[in-house]
């Protein structure tokens, strides 16, 4: 009765649906044109002058002084933030002149070193010195022992400016170390140990926490074929996978799965919430003051904040938490805020914090799928059953996806609809929870944990053939040629038809064209 003669007072008066709709769409567009502003930028051979920058930015204010929209300005935005972050990070990188040499530098682990074939990888914070970046990846072959995130370390090694393949349609590398601002690459040939004392503990707490659970599942599980599936469900690491076991994710579509996502963040802020609203609830019984809503709201934006930066604070986890701290702002400020209004908001946030995030193939598949979402649901007034809504939801991701997908990766996986229908909720619901409980008793009670840790990696590899089998099938996945510009039009407009509230006839064109664009060949 308290909340409710709480929310009657603070309820919100109910503005014109025109002008909210105007809103809405001016902060749709303004998200729209940053992230163009960005591409335009990022999409360039070489960074432009400063002389492109001010034409660029007269000619964005000149548009939106003749159409009168003040949100196109977010297009210069866009492009002046990613220019001069950009140029920042190219400007940090090696110095040639220092290629090839034997160099002896100092400074602290930035990372949770990871293990790979013969030896371990990290990223190292070097201490200033002329010429070297600020942050270079090393791989030390044949440890003899094993490095902890934050440690101090004097090291002879050999670097390189950042370079690979130059495949058209494949992974970009030196893409990829520009925008974590890897400034050099290369191995250590010797290394001495300073330690690590609490001033480096205090410099990265959550750098720290993050190596330490990883270490402890490392000690509980061993070597087992689990192993990397837990540590990347608890804080975002999956060194320990074999190629077998990507390759089954890569061809089912099920990789998303394996590190720490949207989907499980919102789950457990969900999960806090529900514990805190519950809690209020006891506490109002006994006099005390304070809406159970609020207790909610604070409790599940602050768990997802956390578990995002225990995941790394990658693109996707950066997505939700901050759609998670807007909708709850949104809600403690009684103030309307709608899903659309929410990712956009979000997208700005990742844009203005990273302005590199678009080289990420993450940036566009966690939007994406969200922005698939809302473009499936809407416009529909039919009521559905909850198995059938999260069918059609599974297959509109798949089929919306496919522009993303074809771009990133090359191909498509056909069987992966029907995966996910099994093993979102699976993974969501029972695996990933086991899999934090466990974690928690690790750290807390360590026998009990060990027990509760084997138990959650036992459930994953007796559950792995519903990913396994399917990917083994010859037809799992289709490979997609380089594509022409008719065919990438006839890609995107097929699957925006598919996904729009359209008539029958209107979606299955969109259909006709999305799968005649995967057929085609030069």
């Amino acid at each position: 009765r308290r909340d409710r003669r709480l929310a009657a007072r603070t309820r919100p008066r109910h503005a014109d649906p025109a002008n909210q709709r105007k809103r809405g769409g001016t902060v749709i567009l303004a998200a729209v044109a940053w992230l163009l502003g960005a591409c335009a930028l990022l999409l360039q051979p070489t960074l432009p002058g400063v002389g492109a920058l001010a034409l660029v930015c007269l000619a964005t204010a000149a548009v939106a002084a003749v159409f009168r929209r003040a949100a196109v300005l977010a297009f210069a935005a866009g492009y002046a933030l990613t220019w001069q972050q950009g140029g920042e990070r190219v400007a940090v990188r090696l110095d040639p002149n220092l290629e090839g040499q034997s160099l002896s530098i100092g400074g602290s682990i930035a990372s949770v070193p990871q293990a790979v074939a013969d030896g371990v990888r990290f990223r190292f914070a070097t201490d200033a010195q002329a010429g070297l970046p600020p942050l270079v990846e090393l791989t030390w072959y044949e440890p003899d022992r094993r490095l902890r995130a934050a440690e101090r370390l004097e090291l002879e090694v050999r670097l390189r400016r950042p370079r690979g393949f130059a495949n058209p349609g494949g992974a970009d590398y030196e893409a990829r170390m520009l925008r974590e601002n890897v400034g050099a690459t290369g191995y250590v040939r010797s290394l001495e140990s300073a330690g690590r004392s609490w001033r480096d503990v205090a410099r990265w707490p959550v750098l720290v926490t993050r190596d330490e659970i990883h270490a402890a599942t490392r000690r509980a599980l061993g070597d087992r074929p689990a192993t990397g599936i837990v540590a990347g469900l608890s804080v975002g690491l999956q060194d320990a996978l074999s190629t077998a076991q990507w390759r089954d994710l890569a061809r089912s579509g099920t990789s998303h799965l394996m590190a720490i996502s949207g989907t499980h963040i919102g789950m457990l802020a969900a999960m806090a919430a529900w514990l805190a609203a519950g809690l209020q609830r006891l506490r109002q019984r006994r006099g005390a003051l304070g809406a159970a809503r609020d207790a909610a709201v604070v409790a599940g934006s602050v768990t997802a904040i956390a578990y995002s930066s225990l995941a790394g604070w990658s693109v996707p986890t950066q997505r939700t938490a901050i759609m998670i701290g807007l909708v709850a702002l949104a809600l403690r400020l009684r103030r309307r805020v709608g899903p659309g209004d929410a990712l956009a908001l979000g997208a700005i946030a990742v844009l203005a914090c990273e302005p590199l995030a678009p080289l990420a193939v993450g940036f566009w598949l966690s939007f994406g799928a969200v922005g698939v979402i809302l473009l499936a649901t809407s416009g529909s007034l039919a009521r559905t059953g909850w198995l059938r809504g999260y069918a059609q939801v599974q297959i509109a991701v798949t089929a919306g996806l496919v522009p993303v997908l074809v771009g990133s990766f090359g191909s498509v996986s056909i069987v992966s609809a029907g995966v996910n229908l099994v093993a979102i909720p699976l993974y969501t619901l029972v695996i990933v929870p086991a899999v934090l409980v466990s974690t928690g008793l690790v750290l807390m009670v360590p026998g009990i944990g060990t027990l509760a840790m084997h138990g959650v990696a036992w459930l994953i590899e007796a559950t792995w053939p519903l990913i396994g089998v399917p990917a083994g099938w010859s037809w799992a996945t289709w490979g997609v040629a380089g594509l022409s510009p008719w065919a990438w039009c006839a890609l995107v407009v097929g699957a925006a038809a598919a996904l729009a509230p359209l008539p029958p006839p209107g979606r299955v064109a969109g259909v006709v064209l999305l799968v005649a664009a995967c057929g085609w060949r030069a």
